[in-house]
């Protein structure tokens, strides 16, 4: 038993030491669900392996076997050969704000299913609806007019909100509009 105790605490002293690195690492993600996978000492020693296959390449993190680990190059700039793990699942509790999807479909079919910036269109489809002012800045339920919506391509959306977390001015579709057009001309 004395040699059990031993091994549990060693087990514990190396899971503390990988679990700072990881910390340090940004693989809080990783290391939740290696946690979340170990529920007893016995789970420890069983998981322990996944543990110390947490693994940092460059800023992408990977849960990778310690042998294939080690073939990788160590030239951070050629990842030709390098192998990646996905498709894990993960589970997941989030709160998200509902839209209103009449008034994104009026949107839609007021701009021709057709991008404001890029004029992107095909078949209806594709094409969203982007909050002039973003949903998540409402603590509440709210009453949002037509006005306040534009519709965007992927591409455009997407370029809105990184816009919009810059500067506030881009609430305003006069200012955001052009700057959008810029950005996207400007290839």
């Amino acid at each position: 038993m004395q040699k059990q105790g031993m091994l549990n605490k060693d087990i514990v002293k190396q899971i503390k030491s990988e679990v700072t690195e990881a910390l340090e690492d940004g693989l809080y993600d990783k290391l939740i669900d290696y946690l979340n996978g170990v529920s007893s000492t016995d789970g420890m020693i069983e998981q322990n392996s996944k543990l110390v296959n947490i693994s940092k390449v460059d800023s992408n993190a990977t849960l990778k076997s310690s042998a294939n680990m080690t073939e990788q190059k160590s030239n951070k700039e050629d990842y030709s050969e390098a192998e990646f793990l996905e498709g894990q699942t993960k589970e997941r509790t989030i709160l998200q704000r509902k839209r209103n999807q009449e008034i994104v479909k009026l949107a839609k079919q007021r701009d021709n299913h057709t991008c404001r910036v890029c004029g992107f269109s095909y078949q209806k489809k594709i094409v969203e609806a982007h909050h002039l002012i973003p949903i998540s800045n409402k603590s509440n339920e709210y009453e949002i007019k037509i006005e306040n919506l534009i519709t965007l391509c992927p591409t455009c959306h997407s370029l809105a909100h990184h816009l919009l977390n810059e500067n506030e001015i881009y609430v305003d579709k006069l200012s955001l509009i052009p700057k959008l057009k810029e950005i996207i001309n400007s290839k």
